[in-house]
C-alpha cells in the first residue's frame, strides 16, 4: 500500500491537521475490506473549494494496460488496482470509516448511491464542461437565485485581480518595449491591449487606473492611444464590467466569445495585440488529465452524477 499525504503543509501552524483522524479511519475500512493492500493507493489532498464536484472519499478504479509483447517490461513498474482519494478539507465533517466502507462497496456493486448523467470517458467530453459553460451563461439567474455576486463564492471572497504592484510592473515592461518600437518609429498607432476572463472589471480597472497613472509620469501619451479589449464567455460579466471601468469608455471595447476559440470573434487583429492578459480562465477550459502511477501514465477518465436523494429531490421540484 502507497499513503500519499498531500497538504503536509498543514501538518504544522496555528491550526495544525490532526493527521491520524484522516488517516486512521481509512485504513481500518481498508484493513477489513478484501481489497489487496500491496496493490492499493491511498492520495490525501485538501481540495480549495468546500463545495465542489468530489466526494470526501472517492474509490478510483485503476485499469491495467494492455500488454505490449514487442516492449519490455520497464523495471521498477507498480501495477496497483484501485486510488482511494480522501478530501481532508472535509474529512473531519464525516465518519470516515464506515464512508470508506460504503465506497468500497459501491465499487464493486458498481450503484450504490449514485445516479450516473454519463458513461466514463475524457475529462473534455464531460458533462461537467457543459455545466460550467451553462453556469458562466446563466450568471444573472445564479446571483438572482444566491443572493450573491459570483465573486463572492471565491475561496477569498474575491478574485486576485486587485494587485496593483503587478498590473505596474506589468505596465512598465510593456512601456519598455513600446519605447524600443518608437525609437525606430516602429511603433504603430493603435495600441491594443486584450483581457480574456474579464469578470466583473475589477481587474481591467485596476490595470487601466494604473496605465493611465505611469503614462502621465512617463509622458508618450500612450493612455490616448491604447484600446483594451475586454473578452469573457458570459455577456452577464462584460455589462459589469462595463459599468466597473465607465472612467475609461473611450478606451475599451468588450466582446463576448469562448476562449477556447478566440480568433472566431479576434481574428483581425492578428499580428496588432502587444499583450493578452488573463486570470481565472485556464481552469474553465476544458481539459484531460493524465496521471503517473508506479512508473506508468494513464488517461484519468471522469463521469458526473449526482447522489440519489439529491436527484430525486430535484425531479421532485420540475414536477
Amino acid at each position: 500500500m502507497i499513503v500519499d499525504f498531500r497538504p503536509h503543509a498543514r501538518l504544522r501552524g496555528r491550526k495544525p491537521l490532526d493527521i491520524g483522524t484522516s488517516v486512521t479511519p481509512v485504513l481500518e475500512a481498508l484493513r477489513d475490506d478484501d481489497a489487496d493492500l500491496g496493490r492499493v493507493r491511498v492520495v490525501y489532498d485538501w481540495v480549495q473549494y468546500r463545495n465542489n464536484f468530489r466526494d470526501v472519499v472517492d474509490v478510483r478504479p485503476i485499469l491495467a494496460a494492455p500488454p505490449k509483447p514487442d516492449m519490455p517490461e520497464p523495471v521498477g513498474v507498480r501495477d496497483d488496482d484501485m486510488e482511494i482519494a480522501v478530501d481532508v478539507r472535509r474529512s473531519g465533517e464525516h465518519p470516515l470509516r464506515e464512508l470508506t466502507a460504503a465506497r468500497l462497496h459501491d465499487f464493486r456493486a458498481e450503484n450504490g448511491d449514485a445516479l450516473y448523467l454519463e458513461d466514463w470517458g475524457p475529462g473534455r467530453e464531460s458533462r461537467i464542461w457543459d455545466f460550467n459553460s451553462l453556469y458562466w451563461s446563466a450568471l444573472r439567474v445564479w446571483e438572482k437565485a444566491t443572493g450573491r455576486e459570483y465573486e463572492q463564492a471565491l475561496p477569498g471572497g474575491e478574485s486576485d485581480a486587485r494587485n496593483r504592484d503587478g498590473a505596474r510592473e506589468l505596465i512598465r515592461d510593456l512601456f519598455g518595449v513600446w519605447d524600443r518600437l518608437a525609437e525606430t518609429n516602429a511603433l504603430p498607432e493603435q495600441l491594443y491591449v486584450i483581457e480574456f476572463g474579464v469578470g466583473n472589471g475589477n481587474q481591467a480597472r485596476v490595470f487601466l487606473d494604473e496605465f493611465r497613472t505611469l503614462d502621465h509620469e512617463h509622458g508618450k501619451e500612450y493612455y490616448r492611444r491604447l484600446h483594451y479589449l475586454m473578452c469573457d464567455y458570459s455577456p452577464h460579466v462584460l455589462e459589469l464590467a462595463r459599468e466597473n471601468v465607465a472612467d475609461h469608455a473611450e478606451r475599451v471595447s468588450s466582446f463576448s466569445l469562448d476562449a477556447t476559440r478566440p480568433c472566431t470573434s479576434l481574428g483581425f487583429l492578428r499580428y496588432k495585440v502587444f499583450l493578452i492578459y488573463i486570470s481565472n480562465v485556464y481552469d474553465n477550459l476544458p481539459t484531460d488529465e493524465v496521471a503517473h502511477l508506479g512508473g506508468r501514465t494513464y488517461l484519468v477518465q471522469t463521469r458526473a452524477y449526482l447522489p440519489a436523494a439529491a436527484a430525486a429531490e430535484l425531479a421532485k421540484s420540475v414536477k
